[in-house]
């Protein structure tokens, strides 16, 4: 590794350090009804019309760690509507010629079209700060190896870890986002 590069990597743990103790505290003080106002206004930003969903769609969600920013309801909604919900692949870090994701309920699957991938904090110029074992990135890749088309890209953090100047470190793997979405609202990203 070279310096640059441990510079880098050192920047960034530094950044999660800090994210996570502000997620801990963040979990602690609110009580579910703010984290049911939180998921319903996420929600209310990820059916933004600049995100292209129809029913033949296919979009991979997440399921939230206790201090990640919660997509069920979103999740829940894509799935009442039809449209095609995939989820990460537990195996696709340790199998080789795994896809990353896998249908959930009863999804079809095929092409990606619109990734919602959770962060650690954002910034404008659309880099964003993951849990630092590069999965997502990874999975980018994957998914833009295998199909034709390069997937919509949408980062989700809460609004205080959503940065208005391009300040979070970034590595010459590190995938972007298209658009910042924030219980507060949608973010494009240049």
């Amino acid at each position: 590794m070279s310096e640059l590069e441990e510079s880098l990597d050192r920047q960034k743990r530094n950044w999660r350090r800090v994210c996570l103790a502000k997620r801990r505290t963040r979990v602690q003080a609110l009580d579910l009804e703010h984290r049911q106002t939180s998921a319903k206004n996420l929600t209310t930003a990820l059916n933004d019309p600049r995100i292209p969903i129809g029913p033949d769609s296919v979009v991979a969600v997440y399921f939230p760690y206790s201090s990640e920013p919660d997509v069920s309801l979103y999740t829940d909604q894509l799935v009442e509507r039809g449209v095609s919900v995939v989820a990460p692949n537990p195996d696709f870090a340790s199998i080789p010629n795994v896809s990353p994701f896998i249908p959930l309920r009863s999804s079809r699957g095929g092409p990606i079209d619109v990734i919602i991938l959770p962060a650690l904090a954002l910034d404008a110029s659309g880099t964003r700060l993951g849990r630092g074992k590069g999965w997502y990135d990874r999975a980018i890749k994957d998914i833009e190896s295998r199909q034709d088309q390069t997937p919509l890209l949408v980062g989700v953090c809460f609004a205080d870890e959503f940065h208005k100047s391009g300040q979070i470190p970034f590595a010459p793997h590190d995938q972007k986002v298209d658009y910042v979405a924030t219980p507060e609202g949608l973010h494009g990203t240049p």
